[in-house]
């Protein structure tokens, strides 16, 4: 299936998300002023003029090096840029000539406490049916691609297990990390699908507590193309898993 790149710049992208989440979150203020009611109207006129808005739950930033100019994620994951993530699902890094993902942990840490006064944060906690969002970064992302980076070579041991209980697929395919498998990865207790081929893994964590069996959810685990001559006892107990790739 071809999928139309994106051509607008990864600000201008942010940019435009924020505005089309503050237009489509904020409803206008009942009252029965004629100033009001005038506002409403208008607020009604912004809202059809934008009718081809939405809110951002998916973001394709695959082969985009030249925008990531010193390898990091400065240009993603930075406290401006809350308003516009609040609703993502899915997020592709993929081929970005990326060597750290350091404030990555951004997406799934907290946005500060609320404030009851404020009006406006009120509405803009609550999600497009009036529920209550929970109070991180990014509380509907699943999905996170970061293959085909092969200057990456490590992971934000601290900033990993932030997303424990959030995403369901992580892709680091084509990567470059070595040795023995990040331990941060098996915190990731929801993760459904977790693809590693084509890295420098030798060995997969072991033990009771670190084993990968504590990844209850696990369906599919790519390990191919890695340097794993032994499998830990414990995988044997990973009764959720489908398929598994070793070749």
């Amino acid at each position: 299936m071809f999928v139309k790149k994106d051509l607008r710049k990864i600000p201008t992208i942010l940019a435009e998300a924020a505005e089309a989440a503050r237009i489509l979150e904020c409803p206008p203020s009942s009252s029965t002023d004629d100033n009001n009611d005038n506002d409403n109207d208008n607020n009604e006129s912004k809202k059809r003029k934008h009718e081809n808005l939405s809110l951002l739950t998916e973001l394709r930033l695959s082969r985009r090096a030249p925008e990531f100019k010193d390898g990091t994620l400065s240009i993603l994951c930075s406290p401006a840029n809350v308003p516009s993530l609040r609703h993502l699902e899915s997020l592709s890094l993929y081929d970005c000539g990326l060597h750290s993902l350091d404030g990555i942990g951004l997406l799934a840490s907290p946005v500060g406490a609320p404030d009851d006064d404020d009006e406006e944060e009120q509405l803009l906690r609550k999600g497009k049916h009036g529920k209550e969002m929970v109070n991180v970064c990014c509380p509907n992302l699943r999905e996170i691609n970061v293959g085909r980076n092969p200057l990456l070579t490590t992971l934000p041991s601290m900033e990993i297990p932030l997303f424990g209980k959030y995403i369901t697929s992580l892709w680091l395919d084509d990567c470059s990390l070595s040795g023995p498998l990040p331990e941060c990865i098996v915190s990731l207790e929801k993760l459904e699908v977790l693809r590693l081929s084509y890295n420098k893994i030798t060995k997969l964590p072991s033990g009771k507590k670190k084993g990968l069996h504590r990844m209850k959810h696990l369906k599919v685990l790519c390990l191919d193309g890695n340097e794993i001559e032994d499998l830990p006892e414990e995988m044997a107990k990973m009764k959720s898993l489908e398929t598994l790739l070793l070749r």
